[in-house]
């Protein structure tokens, strides 16, 4: 056996701890001695001896080298069982220490699965409309958004228009700074027939589209040029929520017909989970531009019209063109074709923005209201973290002179305080648990009130979710645990073991005092906020928008074959009318051809009055047309100020031209004398008496500027424009829409849907960012109120059960039941008036911050914070009551007793 060989066998027998290098050095030295001893004993001579030692040794450098190597594995492996086997000691501590308090641990974590979950819920709209791009879009980050910045003529103001006509796009398309551009409409068409009908979302794009962002089909394959032209074969892609939906997901859906809006098209491909192209919307049905467009906007005049604003376009920049040399370039062109159009801006300006459309300024009242409510949802994470401090801080007061007893014992400090962050960390995985479930319960709840209409559907967003909500939660397990660490490693040994396991606190902790103070700041400036959202919210239901939307119900009809024509729609709509006159529950109907928050119309300088070279103007455009049959305003509840309204017998080419005018146009038309009787000339025709002045009402938003409007009978429409629906009077239009879609299609069997909705519903986008405030704040403010209260009792009754003895004293002394809870609630309400007082203040200083959210509500309203304060204190006395009456209930004798 060679010397190395040896020496390696013995070696490894050796355990020690100590340094390697110094353990080789010695080991070599150690066994080449032994070879010396046993070579002289043979007859060598000393410097014969060495030689030959030497020799058998050999490469001793070598043998060194690997020699440490394997000390210092030997080693690495010791130390790593070591802190192994500590590890789980640890771990079995601090599971046997949870064990014995339960009622705290799970109290814990379920305040951690509320505060983690709804932060994980947040997250997860967040990461949709800010984290992320689209899904599947390929180099996001290189894909554009084209908007075009114009100066109106009527106002002066600037404005971003996302809507563009065809020839634009074209202008744009073929710029060298662009590797490839699309141009695309979004919106809702008929599928199906009969009872099966249905409106679903479909987009219009070019062929140019799925190249431009990226994306490839599941199944199938998108259309192409070929597809994409006037005449060719009708073609559609299916959307992958809609495929699995209408066809159960199977692969011979290809070469199936469906049949959307007026014309059949043969399924070709279906697009990847979640894909919404650069929107947020889903889309059901992707439709090739130029042959579905020929069906769906009445031919083909779109292709050279510089005035049918009406498509979205998408830009991918060419490799190495930065985003401003595209945007010039983009802008030369655009100025260049526009040059010869009237009263076009010259200035005209075209912006390459963000895919994320939330970061613009484009984004929805909606989306900007979530930012908001994730910072809502933060603050309710650290109000989580402070009360688990606290729960934590109060059993390790329970528990100080059990680790007084372990140190005395011996175990380390740095074992004790191991300990407590290893209960922090398995209550924050089991609080992560939880909140996983809280976060995938609650995200559906959330998307369905934030934003009902985007597509959701990714199998990776549960696990972004999940990851999300695992780290947030050990984050803040690990954060709510180390202030209880760090004095759980400070006690004093022998003060704690001389005190009894009754003994008296000296006071609170400063920290625990302070979480409180901080609890009920974070309760009162969310519940400022909801007070605030509930405040703009009823301001905003509050508006007269000049009728009467609550009781009215909204007809619509779509004939097979598609829409045949204004004439013909006309006469379906009067026959529509007819057949509802003898529907229980009517009180009246008008069809009309403009629905308020829908559409307007406006013939400009088709409008004439006697007298006057131009009318005037408002900020808002106009004067606006509404073509009506009679009983409009009386179905409607549009007020007739002076004069009388439109009736049935004004509908028909025999009656005498008759015109109704809202309060504004009267007012500016004719400022010096009455409207009635006044003429009005639409498009050349003889001229049409006013005999009636309207009320005002709003065109399509809550806050905008006052607009003329002027009403003629349906049968006197310069041009002729289809009818956009019935409105139907009634007390309970929920209730009658079943009956009304059934009597039409009964009635009209020609009629391919039927669709009749409460005109509130056409109402609710203008309100939904102050009911998702008002919801959202009020739910997470409730959240963070009853946190904040339980933490105020625990930690008071906990105070309480600790001073027994000193209740005890004072009851002995005299002190009356009165008296004892006053000092008890007293004690509770210092804290709780100290930290509303630092919420209100919190709230009023950040006023400015949220008033671009609210409407007609003061982001400091009195009522608002006063209103709160009260509240707030309110539930801090109930808090603080129930400790303060069991502090009554101790017994003198039985704690004198004791002492």
């Amino acid at each position: 056996m060679s010397g190395f060989e040896g020496i390696r066998r013995v070696f490894r027998l050796g355990i020690g701890g100590g340094d390697a290098d110094r353990e080789v050095e010695r080991e070599l030295a150690h066994h080449f001695e032994s070879t010396l001893e046993e070579l002289r004993s043979r007859g060598y001579g000393e410097a014969e001896a060495r030689a030959e030692a030497r020799r058998r040794f050999g490469d001793e450098r070598r043998y060194g080298r690997e020699l440490r190597r394997l000390a210092r594995g030997r080693d690495r492996r010791a130390r790593g069982a070591e802190a192994l086997s500590g590890v789980g000691r640890t771990v079995r501590d601090a599971g046997r220490s949870l064990g014995r308090t339960p009622a705290v641990s799970l109290a814990v974590v379920a305040i951690m699965a509320l505060g983690v979950g709804a932060n994980a819920a947040m997250f997860g709209v967040l990461d949709r409309l800010f984290l992320r791009p689209p899904l599947h879009v390929e180099a996001p980050d290189e894909v554009r958004r084209v908007f075009v910045h114009v100066q109106r003529s009527t106002t002066g103001e600037v404005e971003a228009q996302t809507y563009h006509p065809y020839p634009d796009y074209q202008d744009w398309a073929g710029l060298e700074v662009f590797a490839s551009t699309a141009a695309y409409y979004a919106g809702e068409l008929t599928a199906g027939h009969g009872e099966g009908a249905e409106r679903i979302p479909v987009t219009l794009a070019t062929a140019s589209f799925f190249p431009t962002v990226g994306v490839a089909p599941v199944l199938g394959r998108f259309f192409d040029e070929a597809d994409d032209h006037f005449g060719a074969e009708p073609v559609a892609v299916l959307g992958h929520a809609y495929w699995r939906s209408r066809y159960g997901g199977r692969a011979d859906a290809l070469g199936e017909v469906i049949d959307v809006g007026d014309e059949s098209y043969t399924v070709i491909g279906v697009a990847p989970p979640a894909f919404t192209g650069v929107e947020l919307e889903r889309v059901d049905v992707w439709l090739p531009l130029h042959r579905a467009g020929m069906v769906e906007e009445g031919g083909t005049e779109w292709v050279d019209s510089r005035n049918w604003y009406w498509l979205q376009a998408v830009a991918r920049l060419a490799p190495g063109v930065a985003p401003a040399a595209a945007e010039a370039a983009a802008t030369m062109a655009h100025r260049r074709a526009r040059a010869e159009t009237p009263r076009y801006d010259p200035e005209a300006r075209v912006e390459l923005a963000s895919l994320l459309l939330a970061r613009t300024g484009e984004a929805t009242r909606e989306a900007r209201v979530v930012p908001w409510l994730m910072g809502v949802a933060v603050m309710v994470l650290l109000l989580t973290c402070a009360n688990v401090a606290n729960l934590l801080l109060a059993r390790g007061m329970r528990r100080r002179r059990e680790t007084a007893v372990r140190l005395a014992l011996g175990m380390s400090r740095r074992r004790v305080v191991g300990t407590v962050v290893a209960e922090s960390v398995v209550l924050a995985l089991l609080g992560g648990a939880a909140a996983v479930v809280v976060a995938v319960w609650g995200g559906d709840i959330f998307r369905s009130l934030l934003l009902p209409d985007i597509g959701w559907e990714n199998r990776s967003d549960g696990l972004r979710v999940a990851v999300f909500s695992g780290g947030i939660a050990l984050a803040a397990g690990v954060l709510a645990g180390f202030v209880p660490a760090l004095r759980s490693g400070r006690n004093g040994t022998a003060e704690a073991l001389k005190a009894s396991g009754r003994s008296v606190t000296r006071g609170r902790s400063r920290v625990r005092g302070a979480l409180l103070v901080f609890q009920a700041a974070v309760s009162v400036v969310l519940l400022v906020g909801t007070g605030l959202f509930v405040f703009s919210l009823k301001a905003a239901r509050g508006v007269d928008l000049g009728f009467d939307a609550a009781a009215v119900l909204l007809v619509r009809l779509e004939p097979e074959g598609g829409y045949p024509g204004g004439d013909v729609m006309t006469t379906l709509y009067r026959e529509g009318r007819r057949a509802l006159a003898g529907v229980p529950g009517v009180e009246s109907t008008a069809i009309t051809t403009t629905i308020p928050f829908q559409n307007s119309r406006s013939i400009g300088e088709d409008l004439r009055v006697p007298g006057l070279d131009s009318l005037p103007r408002t900020r808002a455009g106009g004067a606006y047309i509404h073509t009506v049959t009679g009983d409009f305003f009386e179905t409607a509840g549009l007020r007739i100020v002076r004069g009388r309204g439109l009736t049935d017998g004004d509908d028909n080419e025999s009656a005498p031209r008759v015109a109704v005018v809202n309060r504004t146009m009267a007012e500016l038309v004719w400022p010096d004398g009455d409207a009635l009787g006044g003429c009005l000339i639409v498009a050349d025709a003889p001229c049409a008496t006013v005999v009636g002045i309207v009320e005002d009402h709003h065109r399509f938003a809550l806050e905008e500027d006052e607009s003329m409007h002027y009403y003629l009978p349906l049968a006197r429409a310069p041009f002729p424009w289809p009818p956009r629906g019935i409105m139907v009077r009634a007390r309970s239009p929920e209730a009658l829409a079943a009956a009304v879609r059934e009597r039409l299609r009964a009635e009209l069997p020609s009629v391919r849907l039927v669709s009749a909705r409460p005109y509130r519903e056409v109402l609710d986008p203008q309100y939904r960012s102050w009911e998702l405030g008002a919801s959202l704040f009020g739910a997470f403010g409730v959240l963070a109120l009853l946190v904040a209260s339980l933490g105020l009792y625990s930690v008071l009754a906990f105070e309480v059960a600790e001073r027994r003895p000193e209740m005890g004293v004072r009851a002995a002394l005299g002190a009356t039941r009165t008296r004892i809870v006053a000092f008890v609630m007293a004690d509770g309400l210092r804290l709780a008036g100290l930290g509303v007082a630092l919420g209100l203040l919190a709230a009023v200083l950040g006023a400015g911050w949220t008033e671009s959210l609210l409407f007609g509500v003061s982001p400091r309203d009195p009522r608002v914070l006063a209103g709160v304060a009260i509240l707030a204190l309110g539930v801090s006395a109930a808090a603080s009551g129930l400790p303060a009456w069991r502090a009554t209930r101790v017994d003198p004798n039985e704690v004198l007793r004791a002492e």
